[in-house]
């Protein structure tokens, strides 16, 4: 079994081979680029390992480099995922004499399946029929013009090394050839390093076919059903369905056999799709390649079988046979096909250039959910977005109300998603280079109109000379000096520790008032907080919805009930919060000084007492529709922050939320004094 895997690659495929290997227990190394330090794949894996500069050639395509991490890291393996150095021989081969396994086919393999041409030589010797067409690398264009006269017009002029859509080009005339010629050949060599072409007759509007096969160590080669890649745009797939609904079945059954076929010729190993083309007019189907590597659509074909593709390399690579229980083919017949599956890729284009392939940031985004519904992805975005009252969510150590809290972070905060699960809770991540990780509830995550959020995040204004922003919630990862008077957003806050933004940065700053705060050392949620201190005989305040004395009261809060303080008016009125509750109390009944660990020693002390011996249930509003936060059982005490009618605003064990005056003794009238 293998320890540690490096995954050689990036991106959506990077996570997806680190969800398998968390699955069976491998701790992942992920290699990045700098532009790449803080991308997804880098966050989820056990380690992580700069590899070199942004551009690729200089790190994700510097085999020394992998190869060199790799052994640092003490990784047993290398997977290569899709792309980059995936169909490199010289890359596996590097592998092998280095010790290190390559999770894929052998290096010989690759070197035959890698090259087109090769491949359709192997086709041919399997008695597989192939696209009239070349055989050997063109000379020069004029070559390519006799060889398309030949065949017949439309003919398509293919890089020899391509792959990705990338490096062929269809002409229907003899001056298109002259041109193309030049420019596929130069495609070629920028991107894959080899300027070999050849040329096929162009069949239109045929059926792209591809068979998914696998093949242990010992011989055994199977297939695992098809997809049909049919509808592409220049050359690119964007929707994949299996099974292939639209051949004949005999068409499918002998594009199966042709696949192991040459699977089987070649000595193949490990998880390889062969790619077929069906004439429309004839309905006869054609080799055209074969790639040796995990696909982008494989996803489809995971769903139709059950068979957990990426989990298969691992284990093929490992030594186990394809009879293992967790790949569970001992023969052909095994391989069951359930209903459908199908993919739709998105991709970034520019409308105004002629959808050339752009990049841009996605503002509106909304993740797919429900039965049978799966989602692959690298790296994601949300905000938050709670319609409670509080405007805040907790950011938990893990995916449960019941767990602690590392912070409760405001409406408008951007998260990262690092993985969605499948309980209605979210592993994120927030900030940048001071940053907190955890769980949040997707149901109060928004994931489109990102930009239509109104953030209510506080803004405070430092008061300090000068002061340190922390990479971590402890006085030892200072990394960034700041001045007197900036102006810091507050992101989310703990009792101790303010998750902030200034400028481009985030991090942490103490709690205790000596950095941010210019009005008061005490804060309460965040704010800077006051204490009700009402002289009249009532020992209550009234809360009100506006700011006047005749609007309607919310409920009446005792003194010693702190309060914070959203905005201090200048009209005798500040707005206040008390737990989820927000109105508007007269200032000369505050008292803007008063520690806040004295509240409790004034407030009403009770007792819970329901007469049905079930306790009594707290809750965020004062509601009876409203879920219950907790059941407190018969002779728990309450403090009473203030009385609104039927409803208690109590403090519990650290929690604010209201509970029914009529479980509680003695019984508090709305009316009456303590």
């Amino acid at each position: 079994m293998f320890q540690k895997i490096l995954i050689a690659n990036r991106g959506e495929i990077a996570v997806r081979i680190i969800r398998a290997c968390r699955e069976m227990g491998i701790k992942t190394v992920a290699v990045y680029s700098e532009a790449d330090r803080d991308a997804l794949h880098t966050l989820l894996a056990d380690e992580a390992i700069c590899i070199g500069p942004a551009p690729s050639a200089e790190s994700y395509l510097n085999m020394e480099q992998i190869l060199t991490a790799c052994v640092a890291m003490k990784a047993d393996a290398i997977h290569p995922g899709y792309g980059f150095l995936a169909e490199n021989a010289d890359f596996a081969r590097a592998c092998e004499a280095n010790g290190i396994i390559f999770i894929g086919p052998p290096s010989d393999v690759l070197e035959q399946m890698g090259d087109k041409l090769k491949a359709k030589e192997i086709a041919i010797s399997c008695g597989v029929p192939i696209i009239p067409g070349s055989t050997e690398p063109l000379k020069d264009g004029e070559e390519a013009l006799a060889k398309a006269i030949e065949f017949g017009f439309p003919i398509i002029l293919k890089a020899a090394a391509g792959g990705g859509g990338r490096g062929m080009r269809r002409c229907d005339n003899e001056e298109e050839v002259r041109v193309q010629f030049e420019l596929v050949k130069n495609e070629a060599r920028k991107a894959f390093g080899n300027e070999d072409i050849f040329i096929e007759k162009f069949l239109v509007e045929p059926k792209h076919i591809e068979v998914q096969i696998l093949a242990d160590q010992h011989g055994n080669v199977m297939h695992c059903g098809e997809r049909d890649c049919s509808l592409q745009r220049r050359y690119q797939k964007v929707v994949e369905y299996a099974p292939a609904w639209s051949v004949p079945q005999k068409t499918v059954e002998a594009l199966r056999a042709d696949a192991v076929k040459i699977a089987k010729h070649v000595g193949y190993v490990n998880a390889g799709t062969v790619e077929f083309l069906v004439d429309k007019a004839s309905g006869q189907h054609y080799f055209i390649e074969m790639n040796p590597r995990i696909q982008v659509e494989h996803t489809v074909t995971e769903m139709v079988t059950g068979i957990d593709l990426v989990r298969a390399q691992i284990l093929i690579a490992e030594g186990y046979p394809l009879s293992h229980p967790c790949i569970g083919l001992s023969s052909q017949e095994d391989l069951r096909i359930n209903g459908y599956a199908i993919q739709c890729r998105v991709t970034t284009e520019d409308p105004a250039n002629n959808f050339a392939p752009d990049t841009g940031k996605i503002t509106a985004y909304r993740s797919g959910g429900g039965y049978g519904v799966r989602l692959d992805g690298g790296n994601a975005y949300a905000v938050v977005h709670n319609p409670d009252a509080a405007d805040r969510l907790n950011l938990r150590a893990a995916p449960s109300r019941d767990a602690e809290s590392l912070g409760k972070y405001y409406n408008g905060v951007e998260v990262q998603i690092l993985e969605e699960l499948n309980n209605g809770w979210v592993r994120v991540r927030i900030g940048n280079r001071g940053v907190a990780e955890g769980y949040m509830m997707k149901a109060y995550l928004q994931y489109d109109n990102t930009q239509a959020v109104t953030a209510a995040m506080p803004t405070y204004t430092s008061a300090s000379s000068a002061w340190e922003l922390y990479q971590t919630r402890d006085v030892n990862g200072a990394y960034e000096m700041h001045g007197y008077g900036e102006t810091v957003t507050l992101l989310g806050f703990t009792s101790k520790w303010w998750h902030v933004q200034i400028r481009e940065y985030t991090g942490f700053v103490p709690a205790d008032g000596s950095v941010l705060d210019q009005r008061t050392g005490n804060y309460y949620d965040g704010y800077a907080t006051a204490q009700v201190h009402n002289p009249i005989s009532t020992d209550r305040l009234n809360l009100r919805a506006e700011k006047t004395a005749n609007s309607a009261s919310l409920g009446k809060y005792y003194n010693g009930c702190t309060v914070a303080i959203v905005q201090k008016g200048n009209d005798g009125w500040s707005r206040v919060r008390i737990g989820n509750l927000e109105g508007y109390m007269k200032n000369q009944f505050l008292d803007f000084n008063a520690p806040k660990d004295q509240q409790t020693e004034l407030l009403p002390k009770v007792t819970i007492q329901n007469p049905n011996g079930q306790g009594a249930n707290l809750r965020r509003q004062a509601s009876t529709r409203v879920n219950a936060v907790a059941l407190y059982p018969n002779g728990t005490q309450v403090r009473v922050l203030g009385i609104a009618g039927e409803w208690c605003h109590v403090l519990i064990d650290g929690e604010i939320g209201f509970m029914m005056t009529q479980y509680l003794v003695p019984r508090l009238s709305f009316e009456s004094t303590r």
